[in-house]
Protein backbone atom coordinates (compact mmCIF):
# COMPACT_ATOMS: atom_id res chain seq x y z
CA UNK A 1 0.00 0.00 0.00
CA UNK A 2 1.19 3.23 -1.35
CA UNK A 3 2.18 6.18 1.42
CA UNK A 4 -0.51 8.55 0.00
CA UNK A 5 -3.21 5.63 -0.24
CA UNK A 6 -2.76 5.50 3.67
CA UNK A 7 -5.54 7.20 6.00
CA UNK A 8 -4.81 10.58 7.57
CA UNK A 9 -3.86 8.64 10.79
CA UNK A 10 -1.86 6.35 9.51
CA UNK A 11 0.24 9.04 7.23
CA UNK A 12 0.52 10.73 10.98
CA UNK A 13 1.28 7.74 12.69
CA UNK A 14 4.00 6.34 9.78
CA UNK A 15 5.97 10.26 9.69
CA UNK A 16 6.29 10.36 13.01
CA UNK A 17 7.14 7.00 13.54
CA UNK A 18 9.61 7.12 10.77
CA UNK A 19 11.19 10.24 12.22
CA UNK A 20 11.17 8.58 15.84
CA UNK A 21 12.73 5.62 14.29
CA UNK A 22 15.47 7.58 12.56
CA UNK A 23 16.44 9.88 15.67
CA UNK A 24 16.34 6.44 17.70
CA UNK A 25 18.65 5.28 15.28
CA UNK A 26 20.56 8.45 15.48
CA UNK A 27 20.50 8.20 19.47
CA UNK A 28 21.72 4.41 19.07
CA UNK A 29 24.71 5.46 16.98
CA UNK A 30 25.62 8.08 18.99
CA UNK A 31 25.63 6.14 22.15
CA UNK A 32 27.86 3.60 20.00
CA UNK A 33 30.30 6.16 19.04
CA UNK A 34 30.09 7.55 22.54
CA UNK A 35 30.77 4.24 23.93
CA UNK A 36 33.61 3.58 21.82
CA UNK A 37 35.41 6.86 22.40
CA UNK A 38 34.57 5.97 26.30
CA UNK A 39 36.91 2.99 26.01
CA UNK A 40 39.53 4.57 24.00
CA UNK A 41 39.27 7.65 26.93
CA UNK A 42 39.41 4.59 30.04
CA UNK A 43 42.43 2.80 27.97
CA UNK A 44 43.84 6.53 27.53
CA UNK A 45 43.48 6.76 30.86
CA UNK A 46 44.93 3.44 32.01
CA UNK A 47 48.39 3.84 29.93
CA UNK A 48 48.40 7.13 31.92
CA UNK A 49 48.14 5.49 34.66
CA UNK A 50 50.63 2.69 34.43
CA UNK A 51 53.07 5.11 32.95
CA UNK A 52 53.04 6.81 35.82
CA UNK A 53 53.43 3.66 37.76
CA UNK A 54 56.35 3.11 35.87
CA UNK A 55 58.36 6.13 36.56
CA UNK A 56 56.94 5.77 40.69
CA UNK A 57 59.01 2.60 40.10
CA UNK A 58 61.89 3.62 38.75
CA UNK A 59 62.15 6.63 41.36
CA UNK A 60 61.74 4.29 43.91
CA UNK A 61 64.53 2.38 42.79
CA UNK A 62 67.05 5.26 42.34
CA UNK A 63 65.87 6.15 45.66
CA UNK A 64 66.57 2.47 46.69
CA UNK A 65 69.72 2.83 45.65
CA UNK A 66 70.80 6.08 47.41
CA UNK A 67 69.70 4.49 50.36
CA UNK A 68 71.90 1.32 50.19
CA UNK A 69 74.69 3.75 49.23
CA UNK A 70 74.50 5.50 52.49
CA UNK A 71 74.24 2.85 54.51
CA UNK A 72 76.93 1.00 52.75
CA UNK A 73 79.67 3.82 53.70
CA UNK A 74 77.44 5.24 56.92
CA UNK A 75 76.16 2.53 58.57
CA UNK A 76 72.71 4.54 58.81
CA UNK A 77 70.35 2.09 60.06
CA UNK A 78 67.32 4.47 59.11
CA UNK A 79 68.35 4.40 55.43
CA UNK A 80 68.87 0.69 55.65
CA UNK A 81 65.35 0.18 56.98
CA UNK A 82 63.58 3.12 54.54
CA UNK A 83 65.64 0.44 51.57
CA UNK A 84 62.99 -1.71 52.77
CA UNK A 85 60.08 0.22 52.96
CA UNK A 86 60.86 1.37 49.07
CA UNK A 87 61.75 -1.78 47.63
CA UNK A 88 58.42 -3.36 49.59
CA UNK A 89 56.34 -0.13 47.85
CA UNK A 90 57.69 -1.25 44.45
CA UNK A 91 56.92 -4.82 44.98
CA UNK A 92 52.95 -3.61 45.81
CA UNK A 93 53.29 -1.34 42.25
CA UNK A 94 54.59 -3.83 40.29
CA UNK A 95 51.61 -6.29 41.20
CA UNK A 96 49.29 -3.69 40.63
CA UNK A 97 51.22 -2.93 37.03
CA UNK A 98 50.81 -6.85 36.88
CA UNK A 99 47.00 -6.71 37.27
CA UNK A 100 46.34 -3.72 34.85
CA UNK A 101 48.58 -3.61 31.99
CA UNK A 102 46.90 -4.96 28.69
CA UNK A 103 49.97 -5.97 27.21
CA UNK A 104 51.57 -9.48 27.52
CA UNK A 105 54.75 -7.72 26.77
CA UNK A 106 54.91 -5.53 29.13
CA UNK A 107 53.34 -7.87 31.77
CA UNK A 108 55.74 -10.01 31.47
CA UNK A 109 58.69 -7.24 32.25
CA UNK A 110 56.51 -6.18 35.45
CA UNK A 111 56.81 -9.62 36.16
CA UNK A 112 60.51 -9.79 35.28
CA UNK A 113 61.38 -6.72 37.15
CA UNK A 114 59.53 -8.21 40.70
CA UNK A 115 61.83 -10.96 40.44
CA UNK A 116 65.04 -8.50 40.11
CA UNK A 117 63.43 -6.67 43.21
CA UNK A 118 62.82 -9.89 45.09
CA UNK A 119 66.69 -10.50 44.26
CA UNK A 120 67.77 -7.14 45.69
CA UNK A 121 65.54 -7.78 49.05
CA UNK A 122 68.00 -10.83 49.38
CA UNK A 123 71.07 -9.09 48.48
CA UNK A 124 69.81 -5.98 51.01
CA UNK A 125 70.12 -8.94 53.59
CA UNK A 126 72.75 -10.06 52.90
CA UNK A 127 74.89 -6.26 52.62
CA UNK A 128 73.17 -5.93 56.34
CA UNK A 129 75.35 -8.78 57.66
CA UNK A 130 78.49 -8.01 55.77
CA UNK A 131 77.98 -4.18 57.62
CA UNK A 132 77.07 -5.74 60.57
CA UNK A 133 80.42 -8.38 60.27
CA UNK A 134 82.26 -5.36 59.72
CA UNK A 135 81.33 -2.88 62.25
CA UNK A 136 82.18 -5.56 64.68
CA UNK A 137 85.74 -5.67 63.52
CA UNK A 138 85.87 -2.32 62.93
CA UNK A 139 85.32 -1.69 66.64
CA UNK A 140 87.35 -4.54 67.62
CA UNK A 141 90.04 -2.52 65.91
CA UNK A 142 89.81 0.19 67.69
CA UNK A 143 90.08 -1.42 70.72
CA UNK A 144 92.82 -4.03 69.65
CA UNK A 145 94.95 -1.00 68.22
CA UNK A 146 95.01 0.77 71.43
CA UNK A 147 96.18 -1.67 73.78
CA UNK A 148 98.90 -2.65 70.80
CA UNK A 149 99.72 0.35 70.51
CA UNK A 150 100.19 0.94 74.38
CA UNK A 151 101.98 -2.58 74.62
CA UNK A 152 104.82 -1.91 72.21
CA UNK A 153 105.26 1.45 73.30
CA UNK A 154 106.25 -0.32 77.18
CA UNK A 155 108.30 -2.44 75.16
CA UNK A 156 109.97 0.48 73.41
CA UNK A 157 110.36 2.13 76.31
CA UNK A 158 111.72 -0.91 78.59
CA UNK A 159 114.30 -1.34 76.00
CA UNK A 160 115.59 2.17 75.23
CA UNK A 161 119.35 2.52 76.23
CA UNK A 162 119.99 -1.22 75.79
CA UNK A 163 121.53 -3.72 72.95
CA UNK A 164 117.84 -3.93 71.71
CA UNK A 165 117.19 -0.58 70.97
CA UNK A 166 117.49 -0.73 67.64
CA UNK A 167 115.01 -4.13 66.98
CA UNK A 168 111.98 -2.19 69.12
CA UNK A 169 112.08 0.90 67.36
CA UNK A 170 111.95 -1.36 64.27
CA UNK A 171 109.18 -3.61 65.44
CA UNK A 172 107.48 -0.09 66.64
CA UNK A 173 107.84 0.99 63.35
CA UNK A 174 106.66 -1.68 61.50
CA UNK A 175 103.98 -1.99 63.70
CA UNK A 176 102.74 1.70 62.81
CA UNK A 177 102.89 0.45 59.41
CA UNK A 178 100.11 -2.02 60.09
CA UNK A 179 98.10 0.19 61.47
CA UNK A 180 98.17 2.57 58.71
CA UNK A 181 97.52 -0.12 56.17
CA UNK A 182 94.55 -0.95 58.12
CA UNK A 183 93.53 2.64 58.11
CA UNK A 184 94.01 3.20 54.68
CA UNK A 185 92.36 0.12 53.34
CA UNK A 186 89.44 1.22 55.29
CA UNK A 187 89.71 5.13 53.74
CA UNK A 188 90.36 3.75 50.54
CA UNK A 189 88.70 0.59 50.63
CA UNK A 190 91.31 -0.93 48.06
CA UNK A 191 91.40 -4.17 47.75
CA UNK A 192 94.87 -4.23 46.80
CA UNK A 193 94.96 -3.00 50.65
CA UNK A 194 94.57 -6.57 51.75
CA UNK A 195 97.76 -7.00 50.67
CA UNK A 196 99.57 -3.84 51.96
CA UNK A 197 98.61 -5.17 55.79
CA UNK A 198 99.41 -8.62 55.25
CA UNK A 199 103.00 -7.44 54.08
CA UNK A 200 103.53 -5.04 56.83
CA UNK A 201 101.85 -7.76 58.95
CA UNK A 202 104.20 -10.13 58.08
CA UNK A 203 107.41 -7.65 58.84
CA UNK A 204 105.79 -7.05 62.11
CA UNK A 205 105.23 -10.57 63.38
CA UNK A 206 108.85 -11.31 61.41
CA UNK A 207 110.76 -8.91 63.99
CA UNK A 208 108.92 -10.59 66.75
CA UNK A 209 110.39 -13.47 65.51
CA UNK A 210 113.44 -12.06 65.59
CA UNK A 211 113.11 -11.02 69.09
CA UNK A 212 111.91 -14.39 70.81
CA UNK A 213 115.20 -15.63 69.74
CA UNK A 214 117.40 -13.08 70.80
CA UNK A 215 118.65 -13.32 74.46
CA UNK A 216 116.25 -11.08 75.65
CA UNK A 217 116.24 -9.68 79.61
CA UNK A 218 113.89 -11.31 81.27
CA UNK A 219 111.87 -7.70 81.74
CA UNK A 220 112.05 -7.52 77.51
CA UNK A 221 110.45 -11.01 76.86
CA UNK A 222 107.97 -10.36 79.43
CA UNK A 223 106.65 -7.63 77.67
CA UNK A 224 107.21 -8.89 74.38
CA UNK A 225 104.70 -12.08 74.56
CA UNK A 226 101.87 -8.90 75.39
CA UNK A 227 103.03 -7.19 71.45
CA UNK A 228 102.95 -10.54 70.01
CA UNK A 229 99.37 -11.30 71.50
CA UNK A 230 97.95 -7.79 70.54
CA UNK A 231 99.41 -7.77 67.17
CA UNK A 232 97.64 -11.46 66.07
CA UNK A 233 94.17 -9.99 67.79
CA UNK A 234 95.02 -6.77 66.00
CA UNK A 235 95.32 -8.86 62.68
CA UNK A 236 92.25 -11.36 63.70
CA UNK A 237 90.15 -8.32 63.85
CA UNK A 238 91.69 -6.73 60.42
CA UNK A 239 90.71 -10.04 58.66
CA UNK A 240 87.28 -9.98 60.11
CA UNK A 241 86.59 -5.64 59.06
CA UNK A 242 88.39 -5.31 56.02
CA UNK A 243 86.59 -8.89 54.10
CA UNK A 244 83.62 -7.64 55.09
CA UNK A 245 84.01 -4.16 53.51
CA UNK A 246 85.00 -5.51 50.30
CA UNK A 247 82.09 -7.55 50.24
CA UNK A 248 79.58 -4.71 51.05
CA UNK A 249 80.89 -2.78 48.69
CA UNK A 250 80.90 -5.73 46.07
CA UNK A 251 77.26 -6.43 46.86
CA UNK A 252 76.08 -2.84 46.37
CA UNK A 253 78.28 -2.07 43.35
CA UNK A 254 78.43 -5.81 41.60
CA UNK A 255 75.00 -7.29 42.59
CA UNK A 256 72.89 -4.38 43.57
CA UNK A 257 73.50 -1.27 41.76
CA UNK A 258 73.65 -3.48 37.94
CA UNK A 259 70.26 -4.73 39.35
CA UNK A 260 68.78 -1.07 39.98
CA UNK A 261 69.99 0.38 37.12
CA UNK A 262 69.17 -2.74 34.58
CA UNK A 263 65.47 -2.98 36.30
CA UNK A 264 65.65 1.18 36.00
CA UNK A 265 65.81 1.01 32.01
CA UNK A 266 63.19 -1.67 31.93
CA UNK A 267 60.66 0.92 33.63
CA UNK A 268 61.99 3.66 31.28
CA UNK A 269 61.67 1.45 28.27
CA UNK A 270 58.48 0.40 29.18
CA UNK A 271 57.39 4.04 29.98
CA UNK A 272 58.14 4.89 26.63
CA UNK A 273 56.31 2.79 24.91
CA UNK A 274 53.28 3.40 26.85
CA UNK A 275 53.76 6.62 26.30
CA UNK A 276 53.88 5.89 22.46
CA UNK A 277 50.94 4.21 22.63
CA UNK A 278 49.18 6.69 24.79
CA UNK A 279 50.12 9.39 21.71
CA UNK A 280 48.56 7.09 19.11
CA UNK A 281 45.36 6.48 21.18
CA UNK A 282 44.98 10.46 21.73
CA UNK A 283 45.54 10.73 17.76
CA UNK A 284 42.79 8.17 17.55
CA UNK A 285 40.31 8.88 19.81
CA UNK A 286 40.84 12.93 18.69
CA UNK A 287 39.72 11.69 14.89
CA UNK A 288 37.16 9.76 15.85
CA UNK A 289 35.55 12.53 18.22
CA UNK A 290 36.14 14.68 15.09
CA UNK A 291 34.38 11.93 12.68
CA UNK A 292 31.66 11.40 15.50
CA UNK A 293 30.90 15.13 15.65
CA UNK A 294 30.78 15.66 11.85
CA UNK A 295 28.77 12.42 11.36
CA UNK A 296 25.97 14.00 14.13
CA UNK A 297 25.69 17.22 12.66
CA UNK A 298 25.54 15.82 9.05
CA UNK A 299 22.86 13.33 10.02
CA UNK A 300 20.92 15.57 12.01
CA UNK A 301 21.17 17.30 8.94
CA UNK A 302 19.60 14.68 7.37
CA UNK A 303 17.17 14.54 10.16
CA UNK A 304 15.97 18.13 9.55
CA UNK A 305 15.09 17.56 5.90
CA UNK A 306 13.47 13.94 6.32
CA UNK A 307 11.49 15.61 8.68
CA UNK A 308 10.60 18.67 6.81
CA UNK A 309 9.94 16.77 3.73
CA UNK A 310 7.59 14.27 5.67
CA UNK A 311 5.54 17.29 7.26
CA UNK A 312 5.61 18.82 4.13
CA UNK A 313 3.95 15.82 1.92
CA UNK A 314 1.56 14.96 4.79
CA UNK A 315 0.80 18.44 4.79
CA UNK A 316 0.26 18.55 0.97
CA UNK A 317 -1.69 15.22 1.62
CA UNK A 318 -4.34 16.69 3.71
CA UNK A 319 -4.74 20.56 3.38
CA UNK A 320 -4.56 20.59 -0.92
CA UNK A 321 -7.99 18.19 -0.42
CA UNK A 322 -9.49 20.05 2.26
CA UNK A 323 -8.66 23.65 0.30
CA UNK A 324 -10.91 21.61 -2.34
CA UNK A 325 -13.55 20.53 -0.52
CA UNK A 326 -14.00 23.52 1.31
CA UNK A 327 -14.57 25.76 -2.13
CA UNK A 328 -17.21 22.87 -3.22
CA UNK A 329 -18.72 22.90 -0.17
CA UNK A 330 -18.96 27.13 -0.85
CA UNK A 331 -19.97 26.22 -4.45
CA UNK A 332 -22.75 23.68 -2.74
CA UNK A 333 -23.74 26.36 -0.37
CA UNK A 334 -24.33 28.78 -3.16
CA UNK A 335 -26.93 26.29 -4.73
CA UNK A 336 -24.64 24.92 -7.30
CA UNK A 337 -25.07 21.08 -7.14
CA UNK A 338 -23.72 20.78 -10.33
CA UNK A 339 -20.43 21.14 -8.10
CA UNK A 340 -18.03 18.40 -8.21
CA UNK A 341 -16.62 17.74 -5.04
CA UNK A 342 -12.71 16.84 -5.21
CA UNK A 343 -11.51 13.64 -3.21
CA UNK A 344 -14.31 11.65 -3.71
CA UNK A 345 -11.82 8.91 -5.03
CA UNK A 346 -9.70 9.44 -1.84
CA UNK A 347 -9.61 6.18 0.89
CA UNK A 348 -8.66 8.33 3.33
CA UNK A 349 -10.71 10.86 5.93
CA UNK A 350 -11.13 13.68 3.48
CA UNK A 351 -12.70 10.61 1.06
CA UNK A 352 -15.07 10.12 3.82
CA UNK A 353 -15.52 13.56 3.98
CA UNK A 354 -16.09 14.24 0.27
CA UNK A 355 -18.22 11.31 0.12
CA UNK A 356 -20.93 12.54 3.30
CA UNK A 357 -20.88 15.90 1.22
CA UNK A 358 -21.29 14.42 -1.53
CA UNK A 359 -24.61 12.27 0.10
CA UNK A 360 -25.44 15.98 1.52
CA UNK A 361 -25.59 17.38 -2.35
CA UNK A 362 -27.50 14.71 -3.56
CA UNK A 363 -30.55 14.80 -1.00
CA UNK A 364 -30.20 18.72 -1.25
CA UNK A 365 -30.44 18.37 -5.06
CA UNK A 366 -33.33 15.91 -4.83
CA UNK A 367 -34.96 17.93 -2.12
CA UNK A 368 -34.64 21.11 -4.14
CA UNK A 369 -36.01 19.45 -7.11
CA UNK A 370 -38.86 17.54 -5.47
CA UNK A 371 -39.89 21.26 -3.79
CA UNK A 372 -39.61 23.10 -7.16
CA UNK A 373 -42.18 20.24 -8.84
CA UNK A 374 -44.56 20.22 -5.89
CA UNK A 375 -44.61 24.54 -6.25
CA UNK A 376 -45.02 23.55 -10.06
CA UNK A 377 -48.15 22.06 -8.85
CA UNK A 378 -49.25 24.32 -5.97
CA UNK A 379 -49.04 26.91 -9.15
CA UNK A 380 -51.18 24.74 -11.50
CA UNK A 381 -53.67 24.48 -9.08
CA UNK A 382 -53.93 27.79 -8.06
CA UNK A 383 -54.34 28.67 -11.56
CA UNK A 384 -56.75 26.16 -11.69
CA UNK A 385 -58.62 27.94 -9.14
CA UNK A 386 -58.11 31.55 -10.56
CA UNK A 387 -60.03 30.68 -13.53
CA UNK A 388 -62.66 28.78 -12.17
CA UNK A 389 -63.02 31.76 -10.12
Amino acid sequence: MSFFNLRIRGRLYGGFGALVLFCAALAGFAVWQLGAVGTQVGSMTLQSKNAIRAGEIATELQATRRTLLRYAFDQDEASFAEAEKRLSRITDLLEEAVKTTTSEERRAAYKDAAKQVAELKTKRLALGDAMKQMLAGRNLLFTDGDKMATDVQKFVDAAEKTDFTHEANALESNVLLVRVANWRMLATRDPKGLATFKTNLGKAQQEIAVLEKADLPANLAALLAPVKASVGKYAEAFDKTAPSLLLGDELYYKAITPVIVGTIEKMDSTKAEIGQHFTKASVETEERITNTVTMQEMVAGAAVLIGLLIAFFIARGIIGPLSGLTSGMKELAGGNFGVVLPGLGRKDEVGDMAQAVETFKVKAEEKARDEAEAKVKQDQVAAKQRKAD
